[in-house]
Formats: C-alpha cells, structure tokens, sequence
C-alpha cells in the first residue's frame, strides 16, 4: 500500500521495494524488535497486534545462557486482519477532507508476540522509539503518537496499561464489535452475510474447553485431565481402580474369605471320614484335587483386587484359567471315571482295563496340559501387562490389566468353556446309571450352573467400564466356584454329618439289592 513500510531485521520494505535500513544512531539496539508496521503522517496512531508466537528460551542461571533469543516462530496469519483494518481505517480517515483537514494520519504498530517482556518493550517503543533504552531519547524521527489502541487481549492491555499510565498517554480499546464477546467456555462462530466483525458463540464440543474470552477453536485437554462443567478449565482426573478399601472390594474381599473357609471345612470333613463309603467312592484322590483347586480358585480373586502391578497382571487371567481347567478336567475325570466302571461290569467288557486311577488322572493331566501350554503361549508372546486408561471414563484414570492380546485371552476362556460344555454332556448322559454314589446328577446340576454363569460373563464383562469389568470377572469366579462347592459337595456333607446311618457299607448294600 502507498506510503506504508515495514522494518523486519535490519530491512525497510515498501512500494520502492527492500533496502537496508539506515542507522540514525551510533549506538546499537541489543535487542532489536523484529516487526513492526509503519506509515508516516502528521499524527500517528500506536497499536499492538498479536499476530506472531515467539518461543522465548527461559534463563534458569544454572547454564551457560544460549546465544540465541528464541526458536523459530509460529505466524498466526487470521490475526493480520487486525494490521489490514487499522491500515484502511487510516487512509479512508486521510481520503476524506472533512474529518481531518490538512492534517494526515499515520500508524505505527508492534507485535506483543504473547510475551510479557516483548509487551513491555514494543509498548516503550512506541513511546521512545530509540536505539538505547534511556526513556525521552529521540534517536528515530519523531513520532507524534496520539492515542495507542489496546492489544487483542486483556492481558496485553493490562500490560500496555502498566507503561502508558506512566506517561499519561491515552489507550484507546478495541471496539469493533458488533456483540458481545463469547466467554470462556465457548469459541467464535462468523455469521454469513454479516460484518466481519460480526459472530456468534457456539459451546466447546464435548473434550474440549477454550480459558479465554473469544477464542477462535476450542482444545482439549491433557490426556490426564478432563473439561469442567462449564468446560473453561481442565480438571486433573482421578485414578481408578477396584481396590481393598471401597465398599464393593470390601465385599468380595469377604465372600471369597468366607468361601475359602467353608472350603477348608469340608476339605476337613473329608479328610477326617476319609474311609467312609461316601468319600471312597468315585475316586478320594480326585475328590481332594477338587476341593484344593476350588480353594484357589476363591484365593485368586485376590489378584484382581487392588492396582495392578506386573506380578499381579502376568497371574491374574492364567493363575484363574488353569486352576479352573483343572476344576473342570476333575469333575470330566469322576463323570468319565463312573461311566467306564459301568460298562466295565458287562460280561466280556474290553473296558475293564480302564478301570482305575491311571484313567481319571490322565484326564485330569491332559486336559490341564492343554490350558498350560496356551496360557505358557500367551505370555510368552503377548502377556499382559498394567496399563492407564484415559478414555473410557471421563474424570477418572483407570489402572487396568491389559490382555497384551485380546485373541490369546478369548482363546483361554474359549477352551475352558469348551471343557466345561464336555463335561456338561458327559455327566448328563451318566446321570441315571445306577450307582447309589453316583455323583453324574450333581455333577450335571453344577456343571448347568457352572456354563450359566460364564454365558452371562461375556456380554457383562464387554458392556461395563473401569473397574466394574474387573467386579464382574471376581464375581463370575466366586459364583461358579460356589455353584460347583455347593451342588457336589452339600449333598455328601449332610450325609456324614447328618444322617451317618447311610454311610454304611450294609446300607449301601441292601439300597442296591
């Protein structure tokens, strides 16, 4: 534009084109303003825009100080609007002989470059435009500076503020608004067809919040933090996890102690009445390995109870995946072991020499080896590992378990639920063989209860969040491991204890002839 020139690191630029500027002083500037926006006339008109972001490097005096100021800046080039409307508001002013007669405006406009310190200097300059910082010295033309219009925001006209009433100059505010500015908490929106001053106000998208008044875009938060209500600040999230203090940890914590007593009560039971019919029959040794991974099956409900840790993270899913397979391989051995004893009993049976313990623990050691291998598999490859979930909630950090993989852990209860199943069908078909202890009925119920509750675990475990997933996974244990206690073992504990008579060898005897 005519008349108009620009200084930018020791060059004048103008309609006549780029020249280096001459120094008027034989003093240097030690810290030399690198933008500046500059037409000459009678009167001048001062102003800071805030158009370009300097990253200042901070002085701590604990190193050797860097040689250079600041990194290389980022231009936000919508703010240059600002630079363009006073330019054209001064020469409509200067066009028009009626406002001003005989007198000619010009402006002379700085970057606060969003730094306290440059707000400082560039205001001083406007004032003293020198080459040393003695207030009053005039080493450049004179100015004329009549009135300093307020920087963009409120902090830079404070700051202005600080210098300009010193020396009595007027600050005039930005006023070329056509509505009131959006508050924290919301962005601008332009209005089509309107004034370019013109706009509304839209709220922050969810995630997002903007601090300051007329703001153009919203930003989110820190991966730690979440919006406020009124979404103009950021608040620090909480951790989360399901631990030993909380009124539903408090609770699982004492069902599961209390189901391990009550399994060590009838592991007492048995042991102590250990030559008894009811405990002899279909294989004692299973029945002990039974009842022992029952009891680490309440005990490893502890591991997902409180933060995870590495250790923790690495049992959790395995510990509980081969201790239930070697619940469900125990109850396949008995089932499997009843069915062969019968047919063994045909004349001719080429089954009798399966009979014996040699069978039972060859399933139970099989069928353990296999959720062995895919779990020895899992961590090798993918283990899991603790984990922050940011994103699931939305003012809380969830500490969590991560599967490592997904696919090796669907795999895991893949196979369990598979085992379970077989054992379901085989029972179910043994049911009514006629052996007065024949436990395939009780075995079928526990084991019907057993598939319920894991069919209903899936779709519960993928649809809650945060530490509930981890409640819903220690319920699911206690409720199967209790069903299994309760269906098999109820039934034989009241014989011995309550109606002994029928723990008798004689009774047994004349109830199946």
């Amino acid at each position: 534009m005519e008349g108009q020139s620009m200084k930018f690191l020791g060059f004048t630029i103008n309609a006549q084109g780029i020249h280096p500027t001459p120094d008027k002083c034989s003093a240097k500037d030690p810290l030399p303003v690198p933008h500046e926006w500059y037409q000459p006339g009678d009167f001048l008109i001062g102003g800071i825009v805030s158009q370009i972001l300097y990253p200042f490097y901070i002085t701590t005096f604990q190193e050797q100080p860097s040689l250079s100021l600041f990194e290389v800046p980022e231009i936000i080039t919508k703010f240059y609007q600002h630079v363009l409307a006073l330019s054209f508001a001064v020469n409509e002013i200067n066009k028009s002989p009626k406002i001003l007669p005989n007198v000619t405006l010009g402006f002379h406009i700085y970057d606060s470059y969003y730094d306290e310190r440059m707000t400082y200097r560039t205001t001083l300059d406007l004032l003293f435009k020198g080459h040393t910082f003695v207030p009053s010295y005039k080493c450049d033309v004179q100015r004329n500076v009549i009135a300093i219009i307020g920087g963009l925001s409120g902090d830079v006209s404070l700051r202005m503020v600080d210098i300009l009433g010193l020396y009595k100059s007027p600050q005039v505010p930005p006023l070329s608004l056509c509505n009131d500015p959006c508050p924290p908490g919301y962005l601008k929106k332009r209005k089509e067809g309107e004034k370019f001053c013109c706009y509304g106000c839209d709220l922050c998208p969810d995630g997002k919040t903007s601090e300051q008044k007329d703001m153009d875009n919203c930003i989110e938060c820190p991966e730690d933090q979440y919006p406020n209500e009124n979404q103009d600040g950021c608040i620090l999230k909480m951790l989360s996890f399901l631990s030993y203090e909380e009124p539903l940890g408090i609770s699982l914590a004492s069902v599961a102690i209390f189901l391990t007593l009550i399994t060590v009560l009838v592991l007492s039971i048995f042991i102590k009445y250990k030559d008894t019919p009811v405990v002899k029959a279909n294989n004692r040794e299973i029945t002990y390995a039974l009842l022992i991974s029952l009891l680490l099956c309440f005990l490893c409900s502890f591991l997902f109870l409180g933060q995870p840790r590495e250790m923790t993270c690495l049992l959790r899913q395995s510990a509980f995946s081969i201790i239930f397979s070697v619940a469900v391989s125990c109850l396949l051995a008995k089932t499997i072991t009843v069915v062969v004893a019968f047919v063994a009993t045909k004349p001719g049976s080429s089954m009798r020499k399966w009979v014996g313990r040699r069978l039972a623990n060859s399933i139970i050691f099989s069928c353990s080896l296999i959720q062995v291998g895919i779990c020895v598999l899992w961590l090798g490859t993918s283990p899991p590992s603790p984990s922050l979930d940011t994103q699931s909630l939305r003012g809380e950090i969830v500490a969590e378990c991560s599967k490592g993989s997904a696919t090796m852990f669907y795999i895991v209860l893949g196979y369990l639920g598979l085992l379970s199943l077989i054992s379901l069908n085989v029972a179910f078909l043994a049911r009514k063989l006629p052996d007065c202890f024949n436990e395939a009925k009780f075995i079928t119920f526990s084991m019907l209860m057993f598939c319920s509750v894991w069919l209903s675990f899936v779709p519960t475990y993928l649809s809650t969040k945060g530490k509930y997933t981890v409640a819903v996974e220690i319920f699911s244990i206690l409720a199967s491991s209790a069903g299994l206690l309760t269906c098999i073992f109820c039934p034989k504990c009241y014989i011995i204890l309550v109606k002994p008579q029928l723990n008798k060898r004689g009774q047994i005897i004349r109830r199946n002839y």
